[in-house]
């Protein structure tokens, strides 16, 4: 059976290559094969594909109910998927809390050792504290070789403590518009007129 996906995207022959090879080392060979960390257009993509399929016995997750970025995990028939199967790991990031270190900074420190995006998954950050979910052959490494990000100091230990920071914070904003059109929205979260945002 072809698939194609409904919009196809340059790595998305190579994705569904890795996840294809996946399936059948899984079968195969008898255990488990693991793709990823998947970003949320790839695990969708993997995710329709696997429904264009015969293969029902697989699973995504990324080390939290909520991750945005998973792995793609293939069992054998006699294997029921489960969370504690996948490679992942959970890493926490302490810090001084007055020290304003956002998701950006570290994933920057990580990516600037060498590190491949797809070997990182989420990144929780709180005040004085992240939680990273990484490949868990990764975690050696960034327990030994991460001691800064930025110019801020932080001490890497194993495991994450619950509850989790969160992925992404809200803001309550008030306003009025003239209707409930996307561009009035759009107009007033921005704080801008609708005739300047076409310019």
């Amino acid at each position: 059976m072809s698939f194609s996906p409904k919009q196809q995207m340059p790595g998305d022959a190579v994705l569904l290559a890795k996840i294809k090879d996946a399936v059948a080392l899984s079968q195969q060979r008898g255990y488990a094969h693991f793709v990823g960390f998947l970003d949320e257009r790839a695990a969708a993509v993997s995710r329709q594909y696997m429904e264009s399929t015969y293969f029902k016995n697989y699973m995504l997750w990324g080390g939290f109910a909520e991750a945005e970025r998973v792995v793609f995990g293939a069992f054998p028939d006699f294997l029921e998927p489960s969370p504690e199967a996948f490679p992942i790991s959970a890493v926490t990031a302490s810090f001084r809390q007055c020290d304003p270190l956002s998701h950006r900074d570290f994933l920057g420190a990580f990516l600037g050792t060498g590190l491949k995006r797809e070997s990182i998954g989420d990144i929780l950050v709180e005040q004085g504290r992240a939680i990273v979910f990484c490949r868990e052959e990764l975690k050696p490494f960034l327990l030994s070789q991460i001691v800064k990000v930025g110019r801020v100091g932080v001490k890497l230990s194993e495991g994450a403590k619950k509850p989790l920071p969160h992925a992404h914070t809200y803001q309550e904003l008030n306003g009025v518009v003239a209707s409930a059109r996307l561009d009035c929205l759009t107009a007033a979260m921005v704080g801008m007129s609708r005739e300047k945002q076409r310019l």
